[in-house]
């Protein structure tokens, strides 16, 4: 599945600094509607070319697997 999220928080750019427990709020309620979530594939901590999105969903979804939904 790939769900889109429109959300203030987090907009595109190389300036943007998006907060990990608002990507991670994102995957909880999203597991919560669809059931335990097997596998996600994302960036590593250093994301491409270091883009901050891309380091920031990295540690969005570590921040998501202590959830118990996960």
């Amino acid at each position: 599945d790939v769900v889109v999220v429109n959300s203030e928080l987090l907009k595109d750019g190389m300036r943007e600094e998006w907060p990990p427990e608002v990507i991670a709020e994102h995957l909880t309620k999203y597991a919560a509607l669809r059931g335990p979530i097997d596998v996600i594939v994302t960036f590593d901590q250093l994301g491409v070319s270091q883009h901050p999105n891309h380091i920031a969903v990295h540690y969005g979804v570590l921040t998501a697997q202590i959830h118990p939904v996960l």
